[in-house]
């Protein structure tokens, strides 16, 4: 089993580091936009001072533990492109219908977008913990307040009149309602 683990551990950095050089090759030719880049990097940065964190600082690392992470991560751009299909989908039924629903796409950049903040905001977290002396706290304070703003709005509209009593996601509902 220890086998298996640290193999995929290094499909894991391989690959990585593969789709990181194809992702700077194409960037660098004009053909992925700069904040899919970042939030890359901001991934890649994220779990790495996690695993950092982990490991040598709290000393909690173990393989599940990683694979969750990587896990989780992968599906962040599963989200980011679903929200895009989403986007494209109302677009070209805006399209069908003769209506100009363009604007639809920014659904998918949004969706980076708060991703994004949310890595930063975790790779601050892991950096406080690592080297408390040198993270600014109240720089985490500020991205978390933004995160929570926007995350709100968000909610905001999708559980708008919604029966928290009776919802199926209560237990892990980012509103965190008393029930």
């Amino acid at each position: 089993m220890k086998n298996y683990f640290y193999a995929v551990k290094m499909l894991d950095v391989e690959g990585l580091s593969l789709s990181a050089a194809f992702t700077f090759i194409a960037a660098a030719l004009g053909r992925i936009p700069v904040i899919l880049i970042l939030f890359i990097a901001a991934v890649i940065i994220d779990y790495v001072t996690g695993w950092i964190k982990a490991k040598y600082f709290l000393k909690d690392w173990n393989s599940k533990t990683g694979l969750q992470g990587i896990i989780k991560k992968l599906l962040y751009f599963v989200m980011i492109g679903t929200a895009f299909l989403i986007g494209w989908g109302i677009k070209e039924m805006g399209a069908g219908a003769g209506v100009n629903l363009d604007f639809a796409m920014l659904i998918g950049w949004y969706v980076t977008a708060v991703m994004l903040i949310n890595e930063f905001t975790s790779i601050l977290e892991n950096l406080y913990v690592i080297m408390p002396e040198k993270v600014p706290v109240w720089l985490i304070k500020t991205l978390k307040i933004a995160d929570e703003k926007i995350e709100g709005k968000i909610n905001d509209l999708v559980c708008k009149n919604q029966n928290c009593e009776k919802c199926e996601l209560k237990e892990r509902c980012n509103l965190k309602k008393e029930v």
